[in-house]
């Protein structure tokens, strides 16, 4: 991971690098069918003058050569930029494509904790919009930059060698349409920006509302989710407004300056012939022609810069977020099994611009192959303890080690060899059972049938199969199917320690007690289970429940210890136990 600036600059370079990978042979052959165009072109416009003085000599012969001479050179000019198309959409599509790979390997590799703080708008903002602004505004551009400077030195050594006054009032000319296109072209590069920002925060607010529309349709606020939505939506809709006034404003006020430079020349050019200076017709009009060779880098070249400024401004962003510190940087390889346990000492934690902690002053020993269910009222910090557990916390006063290691010196990559989740969300691949439980990955016929055994799969595969589609998200699962695999992929990996966050919470009493009987009989590894449902039969089995009240532990020991010495937790457990039984009553009252 990265840290620092020094990381942040090679990352950036990174990017920037991804753009030719195995890409360079496109780019050079865009570059000099391009560079074929530009000669053509610059050859046609030195060739009008010899045309119109040739014509008005009346040199029929000569006239005849040189026009046949400049139609070869037209068809040349229309077969290259034929066959620049295709090979620019080649160049394009490769560009974007190993960018966007760049650009999400290394957010892979960023950790739970380092990705937490960050938001997934930013990311799909960066792999979207952002790479749109770089293709239209930059990669368009970057052969056409290159040609039009090549096309000014070549027309200025022309204008030159023909006559040096007509070339300084020319050159005195293209002042204001350069001074135009260079101040226009830094408000567009500021303006790129902004639209990435609004960009960000228009997808964050989609996904929040697609998120809930459940909740929005269920308690009937769907008049707000319109009027977020369509705030959100005229910021950035604004902002792209006002990048499209200031490109219609600079083409204007360009088309302008053009006309006005085009026209002075014109008449100076006429003065210079009527006055016998030695200026002909056709020197004029070729001055008019090559005159363009300096407006088109004056009207070109400064949005390339801004765009350029621009592409940068979005790559520094992007690279900034794929460094942000991550808080298990360590050096340390975590390769041998679990030996003792999980030590906290002194633990003390609390979120953002809270002044309350949420864990406070916490120190508990989680043995290894013990089972242990965190249990407690609701914001108690239940599951902020599994999030400090997992490295997705930092910020954090205290020490966790895991066999006597600090895990902020353990390498984020062994941590998450030999430390699993299961949280009540479940993730799931549009694949496979076989693949979602593997996640892609190796193993034995054996390994994978043991792990849907303890994991209770069994009926499951028997009926569809390992092979039968979950769907996406797993909608062709039901919720303690999804459950059951996420198990199953913990105990195929192997992993010393499980924890459940939650995990039952939205399954009814047999399923979630099927999902603990999984998670109890895996006698093997160390589980530690945030559980608000406090059933009986289940709790017994553990080797231990920890009560925590306000972000402390204030009991810990043995279901029917903790029963007897009737504290806090004998408290919760009987206010949980007649809620079900009112529950029950209630259903059976309306059942009848």
């Amino acid at each position: 991971m990265c840290n620092g600036g020094n990381e942040i600059n090679e990352t950036r370079k990174l990017l920037k690098k991804s753009f030719f990978k195995n890409n360079k042979k496109w780019f050079w052959i865009c570059l000099v069918l391009r560079l074929t165009m530009t000669t053509a072109d610059i050859v046609l416009s030195y060739s009008m003058m010899t045309i119109i003085d040739t014509a008005l000599e009346g040199n029929m012969t000569e006239f005849a050569k040189i026009v046949l001479f400049c139609a070869v050179t037209f068809l040349l000019s229309t077969i290259s930029n034929y066959l620049k198309r295709p090979a620019y959409a080649k160049f394009i599509q490769i560009a974007n494509s190993n960018y966007k790979n760049a650009v999400f390997s290394k957010l892979m590799d960023k950790s739970i904790g380092a990705f937490r703080n960050d938001s997934a708008s930013k990311y799909i903002s960066a792999l979207t919009n952002d790479i749109a602004v770089m293709e239209n505004g930059y990669f368009e551009k970057i052969f056409m930059t290159i040609a039009v400077t090549i096309e000014m030195i070549v027309a200025f050594v022309i204008m030159i060698y023909y006559n040096v006054p007509l070339t300084i009032v020319s050159m005195l000319l293209m002042i204001m349409p350069l001074m135009v296109s260079l101040r226009s072209g830094k408000k567009l590069a500021e303006n790129e920006k902004t639209i990435s920002i609004e960009n960000e925060n228009f997808i964050a607010t989609i996904k929040d509302l697609l998120g809930g529309f459940t909740i929005l349709k269920s308690f009937k606020i769907e008049d707000h989710a319109k009027k977020q939505f369509s705030q959100t939506n005229d910021r950035v809709e604004n902002a792209k407004y006002i990048r499209r006034m200031m490109t219609q404003t600079m083409d204007m006020m360009d088309l302008f300056a053009h006309t006005l430079a085009q026209y002075g020349i014109f008449v100076v050019g006429s003065i210079m012939v009527i006055r016998g200076t030695g200026v002909t017709v056709g020197i004029v009009m070729m001055f008019m022609q090559m005159m363009n060779y300096f407006l088109n880098p004056a009207y070109i070249l400064p949005p390339v810069i801004a765009s350029h400024k621009a592409m940068n401004n979005l790559i520094d962003k992007i690279a900034a977020a794929l460094c942000e510190e991550d808080n298990m940087d360590g050096k340390y390889d975590w390769d041998k099994p679990l030996k003792d346990g999980i030590n906290i000492e002194n633990l003390t934690f609390a979120y953002n611009n809270r002044e309350s902690n949420v864990i406070d002053g916490i120190s508990v020993k989680f043995e290894k192959g013990k089972s242990y269910a965190l249990v407690g009222s609701t914001g108690c910090g239940k599951s902020t303890m599994l999030n400090l557990l997992m490295g997705s916390l930092d910020g954090y006063s205290g020490k966790i080690s895991i066999d006597g290691q600090d895990v902020t010196d353990i390498s984020a990559k062994s941590f998450y060899d030999r430390i699993s989740l299961v949280q009540q969300n479940v993730f799931l691949f549009n694949d496979t059972i076989r693949n979602n439980i593997t996640l892609y990955r190796s193993c034995s016929d054996d390994e994978l049938r043991i792990a849907i055994r303890k994991s209770g799969l069994d009926d499951l595969v028997s009926k569809y199969g390992l092979d039968y589609i979950c769907g996406e998200d797993g909608k062709n699962l039901s919720g303690g199917e999804k459950q059951r695999i996420s198990i199953a992929r913990c105990l195929l990996y192997k992993t010393d320690i499980l924890m459940l966050d939650e995990a039952t919470s939205a399954l009814d009493r047999v399923t979630a007690a099927n999902v603990f009987n999984a998670v109890l009989n895996s006698n093997d590894i160390t589980r530690i289970v945030v559980t608000h449902q406090l059933d009986e039969e289940i709790l017994k089995r553990f080797d231990e429940i920890v009560v925590m009240k306000k972000g402390k532990i204030i009991e810990h020991d043995k279901f029917e210890k903790l029963m007897d010495k009737k504290g806090y937790f004998y408290s919760l457990y009987t206010i949980e136990s007649e809620q079900t039984e009112d529950n029950g009553a209630n259903n059976l009252k309306t059942a009848s």
